[in-house]
């Protein structure tokens, strides 16, 4: 009797099993909907969806995919993957803030060169390039004379010139404008922080006023200042 009755157990308990199964296998638990609320222009959602769209919500790994998009994206500072059931991953990017627009497009660069897209902020530098080099979101930029203009502005920021524009006219020559068209002209061949503290030296003990410069060039041994006629 006990035999029979254990097996029933087994029996009940495999039955259970399996409806449970079929149950969590059905296409309630598929996932269909990927969102992200923060961080859309750090990391590639369509990418995104290919990889979890179509698996079971409940042997997708909400700290591996964490893993996965943050190994993926190296602009993405931390992320969060959290489940909405039956059928949605939301998916939160803490991005590095972006520094610089790009011409006129809606990609942006952040200090530590990372492409951004899609973020829509206002009131940056707008950066402009002899030769665009390749900007794929997410992807960080390796052109060196990029990297210096980006330290350059970050560090220029903590002045009291405001950059409203930044051209690279060829890999040595970088000119920052402000919004009185004012130019400073300066030189990847030189340390930018000391660059940009002559700048600050020049516009702070300047015996005219600063508003009548027209023009700053730091690539010689001198600064070399022209004024407004």
């Amino acid at each position: 009797m006990q035999t029979i009755l254990a097996d029933m157990y087994k029996l009940f308990f495999a039955l259970i099993f399996l409806v449970s199964l079929a149950f969590l296998s059905t296409s309630l638990f598929k996932i269909k909907n990927i969102e992200v609320p923060e961080g859309k222009g750090c990391i590639d959602e369509s990418a995104i969806k290919e990889q979890f769209v179509g698996k079971n919500i409940f042997t997708v790994s909400s700290r591996q995919a964490q893993e996965k998009i943050a190994d993926a994206y190296k602009c993405a500072k931390n992320v969060s993957v959290q489940k909405k059931y039956p059928s949605t991953l939301v998916i939160t990017v803490e991005a590095d803030r972006p520094l610089v627009k790009v011409g006129d497009k809606n990609i942006y660069l952040t200090e530590n060169g990372f492409v951004l897209e899609g973020q829509n902020q206002g009131n940056l530098p707008t950066i402009f390039f002899d030769k665009e080099p390749e900007l794929k979101p997410g992807e960080k930029i390796e052109d060196d004379t990029v990297v210096f203009a980006l330290s350059l502005i970050s560090q220029i920021g903590k002045t009291e010139f405001v950059a409203t524009s930044i051209r690279i006219l060829n890999p040595a020559v970088i000119s920052v404008y402000n919004r009185e068209s004012q130019a400073v002209i300066f030189t990847s061949e030189k340390d930018a922080g000391r660059q940009v503290d002559s700048l600050q030296l020049i516009l702070s003990e300047s015996k005219i006023d600063p508003s009548k410069i027209e023009k700053i060039d730091l690539r010689f041994e001198k600064p070399v200042i022209t004024y407004k006629k």
